[in-house]
């Protein structure tokens, strides 16, 4: 499948694990150029270098990027454009938290602050650094990573469900704000998707129910009904980010579209 992408800039955050690496990966087998962005200087040095024994080292750079500041987002975009002369194609909004648990009642303000800070409100920045850098040409797209847990309910999640369930809104909102400049805005909701965030943290929820992180994955799988019987791997996921960011969904925008396995069981929407 032609995608278009080549030679496109690609700044993909949270890129430096996880379905963030494994997009990185797709966007620059499609002959993209990729800008992976991550907090952590050591783990985004690791991600390019492992990137750039495929792709080549001029085809793929990494900028430190903290989404819960917005001087780090601004400095990082501006370097990303080079002040401004050399456009971005895509954003893949990709940072955030991996699943929060908290109950509404009796949760302490601080627990969705920094939930809705990092994921809903992180992507917002990132999004409006970088909406000015986007060509009004028809390439242009925005591609928000939000999850399962803002449409389907997840037991204990409600921190992340109701930030996920902002970004689908957003996504409404920005595709509307930007479709008269030709700029596509669409949302990727992953199900259960196997990466080594989740992998950590199956063994520190299973540990105290006396099960290994496979076996508290397993149980996980089979409580929540996952009608595909499994757990995604990143690169399912990376495909459908890539084909929402490439020329074959030129008339696709203000959308969200599940990654799940069938986890989220709506007759209509």
């Amino acid at each position: 499948m032609l995608t278009g992408l080549q030679d496109r800039t690609v700044v993909v955050t949270g890129g430096s694990r996880g379905i963030g690496l494994a997009t990185a990966e797709r966007m620059l087998g499609e002959g993209a150029r990729v800008v992976i962005a991550a907090r952590n200087r050591a783990d985004l040095d690791s991600a390019v270098a492992k990137l750039a024994e495929s792709a080549g080292a001029d085809r793929v750079c990494g900028v430190r990027l903290d989404v819960t500041d917005q001087d780090s987002v601004d400095a990082a975009i501006e370097e990303v454009s080079s002040g401004g002369s050399r456009p971005i194609h895509v954003l893949v909004n990709n940072a955030g938290p991996i699943l929060q648990g908290a109950p509404i009642l009796g949760s302490a303000d601080t627990k969705w602050m920094a939930t809705f800070d990092t994921k809903t409100m992180g992507m917002l920045r990132v999004a409006r650094a970088v909406a000015p850098h986007l060509p009004q040409d028809g390439t242009g797209r925005i591609v928000n990573i939000s999850g399962v847990s803002g449409r389907s309910l997840l037991p204990n999640s409600s921190a992340s469900g109701m930030a996920n369930a902002a970004i689908g809104a957003m996504t409404s909102y920005l595709a509307h704000e930007l479709a008269p400049r030709r700029v596509n805005v669409n949302a990727v909701s992953p199900g259960l998707i196997r990466t080594e965030a989740w992998e950590e943290n199956a063994c520190r929820l299973g540990e105290p129910l006396g099960l290994s992180g496979e076996e508290f994955m397993h149980d996980f799988q089979d409580r929540l009904k996952v009608r595909l019987g499994r757990w995604a791997v990143p690169e399912e996921v990376a495909d459908v980010i890539v084909f929402l960011a490439s020329d074959r969904a030129s008339y696709v925008t203000g959308q969200l579209l599940a990654v799940d396995g069938g986890l989220a069981n709506f007759v209509a929407s």
